[in-house]
């Protein structure tokens, strides 16, 4: 198959695509990523032909996140980043889009779009991996189409638990992402010696979304870190604007595998974005969650609801409410058991693997009903 992946977000939704891209390549398809020019960088050695769409920078796509700052509601900041990015960068996409689609046999993305060829839908793969505010939002006319396959990249006993969402969605496990050293430096022997100097760090995960708070979080997380004794790793990009934290107790880190190095923590801090908070559901490793926008908030509610997470805080929550959280993610039993029982769900097959079977089908299906 020649499949266009089509990815507009933050780094996540991009990381989320290229990991399926890469299980794509391996079983002979042709796949093409498209997405904003600010990921240039992340996938020029990913090994996936890359195309530029829209007209999005790194520094646009900052000034957009950071303009989420003074909106306090999660759901009011979805709607602002949408609004001023997402449509922007997709209407700005779309001629680039309609050209690539002409030579596609499967089109995949993450904003829940089809497009036709002539009379016909192209065979379309839609990627659902944000809990809805409530289930009647699933339901999107467009997506209705047989030619339309939609998939879950999450457990269903995590997404759906109490079976909600329609018949049509196919849950799949986890997704987790190919790591590719963006740096060109190995931070391998750095962290090795400080794990050996901190047991059970706690892990903090500056996310995309956390442009604006990154550094208040960090000072606070940095002494409760310190009264509980544990060392403190900030991963993220954003990691470079708490550098002068740097010290002894604290290690911060551009990127890193959440895979390896969640299994070496105590506890993650992050903002309930897809790869961190199922990375460390997958590590068995309790979290706080830190949501910024609506969905984030409700898969932090989710979490907390199944007792993955031991709370939800803000990023300028006092000290003390930070301490209290992290006491509980380290002490209550009830979130450990819970990690343990939800292990079985994160066994198996590579979530990647099953979704790509899964399109194979579809596409073997829809091309021999014609």
């Amino acid at each position: 198959m020649r499949v266009l992946l089509f990815a507009l977000g933050t780094r996540g939704d991009v990381e989320l695509l290229l990991s399926l891209g890469h299980v794509l390549a391996t079983r002979g398809h042709q796949v093409q990523l498209a997405s904003s020019p600010a990921f240039a960088e992340r996938l020029a050695n990913s090994q996936i032909d890359f195309v530029p769409i829209g007209t999005g920078t790194t520094d646009e796509l900052q000034v957009a996140l950071l303009a989420l700052e003074n909106i306090p509601d999660p759901w009011e900041r979805t709607t602002h980043f949408f609004e001023n990015w997402l449509r922007p960068q997709l209407r700005a996409a779309s001629p680039t889009i309609q050209r690539l689609i002409g030579s596609t046999d499967m089109f995949v993305s993450n904003l829940k779009l089809v497009y036709r060829r002539g009379p016909r839908i192209v065979p379309t793969v839609a990627i659902t991996y944000d809990l809805p505010r409530q289930t009647s939002d699933l339901e999107i006319s467009a997506l209705t189409h047989p030619e339309v396959l939609q998939i879950v990249p999450l457990p269903r006993p995590l997404a759906d638990p109490e079976r909600q969402w329609g018949r049509q969605f196919q849950f799949t496990n986890y997704w987790p992402s190919t790591f590719v050293s963006q740096t060109g430096v190995n931070h391998d022997e750095e962290l090795a010696r400080f794990l050996d100097n901190h047991h059970s760090p706690i892990a903090v995960i500056a996310g995309s979304m956390m442009q604006s708070t990154i550094g208040v979080l960090a000072a606070s997380m940095t002494g409760v870190a310190r009264e509980l004794r544990r060392g403190l790793i900030i991963v993220g990009a954003n990691s470079q604007a708490v550098h002068q934290l740097s010290c002894d107790d604290v290690l911060c880190l551009r990127q890193a595998d959440f895979s390896s190095l969640f299994a070496q923590c105590g506890c993650v801090v992050h903002q309930a974005s897809y790869g961190a908070a199922m990375a460390a559901v997958a590590a068995g490793v309790p979290s706080v969650c830190v949501p910024q926008i609506g969905c984030q908030y409700a898969l932090a509610t989710r979490l907390v609801g199944l007792r993955l997470s031991a709370g939800i805080i803000a990023a300028l929550d006092p000290p003390a409410t930070l301490l209290r959280t992290l006491h509980r993610a380290k002490t209550d039993g009830s979130i450990h058991d819970s990690l343990k029982k939800f292990e079985h769900a994160f066994r198996g097959q590579s979530g990647t693997e099953t979704a790509v079977a899964w399109m194979e089908h579809h596409f073997d299906n829809l091309r021999h009903a014609i």
